[in-house]
């Protein structure tokens, strides 16, 4: 075995409270959005428990428990639109229109992929995958952007090179 690919549909907003009855709100997926100061620290704690959660149901069982004490890297790929940026929800559904043929990004790739590797790297650890996520275990770490051409192709692959 030379690498474990993990791989999950990406989300692009995940709910900021935690309510019983009303309906959750949601927030953009994005390290501006998380610590930018605009979400209180409860707030925070939701998205990122919701975020752990749903990362670690995505790691296939027989990699629970693998407790890997080194591996060479770990790469995360995000599968998404040119005008990624754009995706918004409203009344509780995901909106998106395709981009323009002349449409130039505006998105930075850090804002995705930085949460997603503190969340995943942390997930990875508390699924026992890895022993731990500091550089004895993980020495690099790796993000690529790679597009898709409608929102329903959404996808996050992380890949463990052993």
């Amino acid at each position: 075995m030379e690498s474990l690919i993990i791989s999950m549909p990406l989300l692009t907003h995940v709910p900021k409270t935690d309510n019983k009855k009303a309906p959750n709100k949601y927030i953009k997926i994005n390290n501006q959005a998380i610590y930018n100061g605009a979400l209180n620290t409860f707030a925070r704690a939701i998205v990122v428990e919701n975020l752990h959660k749903y990362f670690s149901d995505s790691i296939p069982d027989e990699y629970l428990g693998l407790k890997l004490e080194k591996v060479k890297s770990i790469e995360y790929q995000f599968l998404t639109v040119r005008n990624h940026g754009s995706i918004q929800r409203r009344s509780g559904l995901k909106t998106w229109k395709p981009a323009k043929k002349d449409y130039v990004p505006n998105w930075d790739l850090n804002n995705l992929s930085d949460l997603w590797v503190k969340i995943g790297n942390d997930a990875l650890v508390l699924s026992g995958v890895l022993a731990d996520d500091n550089v004895g275990v993980i020495p690099k770490t790796s993000y690529s952007y790679v597009e898709v051409d409608h929102i329903d192709e959404l996808e996050l692959i992380v890949i463990i090179n052993l």
